[in-house]
């Protein structure tokens, strides 16, 4: 996922299978199909906006290091990530992203920056994870969020450039929600995922001020794998994810005297 609730990008993932490299443009009201990506795949990762995107990593099978980037008309294929790995949480743009955790398998703490051009291994997770998902605007400031090892986390890390540092974690216990991807790290939004409670996925929605979490309205429908649009807690799209599979599109919009979800 990539883009602004009004402005947004979903590419690749499962259709139960094959495994799909289209791609669909919204543009706050309707979806476009555009050009597909060269790999197909399932669990990659991205970020960026609808026109200028990243997407890597994933499982095709098997397990692929492949980087493609989006211009806004088509996808070209950029340098590998250094470890093929799926299921790996993103931050940043097309220009500057970080790629952590993942599984190779076994689930992994590698974490590694984009540059424009290339990869470079840097400093790892505290906890290794896959399933986890990432927010932040470049490789310079970024959250690591939930996912599992050997059981389902809460676990938030976040990214100061150089290093990753363990903060509050979130209330509910969960994998594979849906989030804020270009969000600034004071000001994130995450929806949806799986918890051990929820079956076939959890509908609870938290709020980061960079200080702690707080619980909002729920998501509409119940589901997780979602992809995340968005660039802060007052405005997300929430799209598809795994409930039979669905195709289902909420808007979140936070108001000044409350904060709703709708269906889209």
């Amino acid at each position: 996922g990539a883009g602004t609730q009004t402005a947004g990008l979903a590419a690749l993932g499962a259709i139960d299978p094959p495994f799909t490299a289209e791609a669909e443009q919204y543009n706050g009201s309707s979806w476009t199909t555009v050009a597909e990506a060269n790999t197909g795949r399932r669990s990659a990762a991205g970020g960026g906006t609808s026109t200028s995107a990243l997407a890597y990593g994933g499982f095709t099978p098997p397990y692929t290091a492949a980087t493609e980037s989006w211009d806004g008309s088509s996808w070209t294929e950029v340098n590998d990530v250094n470890t093929a790995r799926t299921n790996l949480a993103s931050s940043g743009s097309s220009t500057s992203a970080i790629a952590s955790g993942g599984n190779v398998p076994p689930h992994t703490a590698a974490t590694e920056i984009w540059d424009g051009s290339s990869w470079t291994e840097t400093t790892d997770l505290n906890t290794s994870r896959y399933v986890c998902e990432g927010a932040g605007q470049s490789s310079s400031s970024a959250l690591n969020v939930g996912g599992y090892t050997n059981t389902r986390v809460d676990n938030v890390e976040q990214w100061d450039g150089s290093s990753w540092t363990e903060i509050a974690e979130l209330n509910t216990t969960r994998y594979s929600v849906g989030i804020t991807v270009a969000a600034p790290v004071n000001n994130v939004l995450v929806f949806g995922g799986e918890s051990p409670a929820s079956t076939p996925g959890e509908t609870h929605t938290e709020f980061w001020n960079g200080t702690s979490w707080t619980e909002l309205n729920n998501l509409s429908q119940a589901r997780w794998g979602i992809t995340g649009s968005g660039t802060g807690g007052a405005s997300a799209l929430a799209t598809g994810g795994n409930q039979s599979p669905t195709a289902g599109v909420e808007e979140w919009t936070a108001g000044l005297a409350n904060k709703t979800i709708t269906a889209s």
